[in-house]
């Protein structure tokens, strides 16, 4: 019989049928793994170990699968819950690495300041316990009323001066309110009514004393004097207030000599109880005087000596009858 040969393609044929029976030969570390290095090839047992040791990190160790901490640090309360007055406090701190183990503890030790001590009193009165406090305890008034022996000082740092108000009941009730206040130098009395909120002048003195009046009074009170000065020449004015009269000349030209010139008259009602001397001002050295009849009203001047234009002015006050 004559012999066959296998040509590339019967071979290709053949192993196609052939590799299902038969198992590739096996290769370390090609077509099968390895353990840690070691191949699986041939007879004998491999023996796997834990091999290298592991570090787990600062102040801790792994040994036989157990993790120790290996820290200085004991057991125990850092620093303390309380404290007293002039005692101290300590405040507890612990340092730690950089991967947040604590490697250390301590107290900072502060001495406590700022504390009221228990014996203090408040107007004899222990702290121990709510206080409180009367108007007598702090020398004030009572709301029912008092005594005061000093002076009170209504102030106020700009405008009109806070008012002394004198209210019975309220402002809805059957009696008027007074008050009294300071305004534009003058000290004002005045009269609220019935169920109202404005404020009416009734009397007002003057920082020279002066008591005046509204014009017509309110409730029965009746003016007390003249509501505004009266002219009798453009120089000369005169006011009666309070049962006084108030005269005031001055001129810058008034012309004199050593006789008497008269300036003006005063009406009846204004007039003095008797005739009225005085030097009038004056910016020679001219004497210069002043007469005021008391029956007539006439009112007159002349100089001591010479004669000519003078600047020159008076002011006189005197009680009518």
């Amino acid at each position: 019989m004559a012999k066959k040969y296998l040509d590339d393609t019967g071979l290709s044929h053949l192993w196609s049928k052939l590799k299902d029976y038969f198992q590739v030969k096996l290769v370390s570390g090609t077509n099968i793994k390895t353990i840690n290095n070691t191949s699986l090839l041939g007879s004998g047992n491999i023996s796997i170990s834990s091999g290298s040791s592991y570090s787990a990190g600062t102040g801790l160790s792994l040994s036989s699968n157990t993790f120790n901490h290996s820290n200085s640090v004991t057991a125990g309360t850092i620093g303390t819950s309380s404290a007293t007055s002039g005692s101290t406090l300590a405040v507890p701190y612990a340092t730690y690495d950089s991967e947040g183990h604590i490697t250390a503890k301590g107290t900072h030790t502060h001495t406590v300041t700022g504390f009221v001590p228990t014996s203090r009193t408040v107007n004899g009165k222990a702290l121990s316990a709510n206080i409180t406090l009367s108007a007598s305890d702090v020398s004030a008034l009572a709301n029912t009323g008092g005594q005061v022996s000093g002076d009170i000082t209504l102030y106020q740092a700009s405008g009109d001066s806070p008012s002394l108000i004198f209210q019975r009941g309220t402002l809805t009730d059957n009696y008027n309110d007074w008050r009294i206040y300071n305004t534009g130098g003058y000290l004002h009395f005045q009269q609220r009514g019935q169920n109202s909120t404005s404020w009416t002048d009734i009397a007002y003195i003057g920082s020279n004393g002066v008591i005046y009046g509204n014009g017509s009074g309110l409730s029965g009170i009746p003016a007390v004097g003249d509501t505004a000065w009266k002219t009798l020449t453009t120089d000369f004015n005169y006011v009666k207030r309070s049962g006084i009269v108030f005269v005031d000349f001055y001129k810058t030209n008034q012309s004199l000599s050593t006789s008497w010139t008269t300036i003006g008259t005063l009406p009846s009602g204004y007039r003095p109880n008797h005739n009225l001397y005085g030097a009038a001002m004056t910016l020679t050295t001219t004497p210069i005087a002043y007469f005021i009849n008391s029956s007539s009203g006439v009112v007159q001047m002349r100089t001591a000596t010479g004669s000519g234009s003078y600047v020159t002015a008076f002011s006189v006050s005197y009680p009518v009858l």
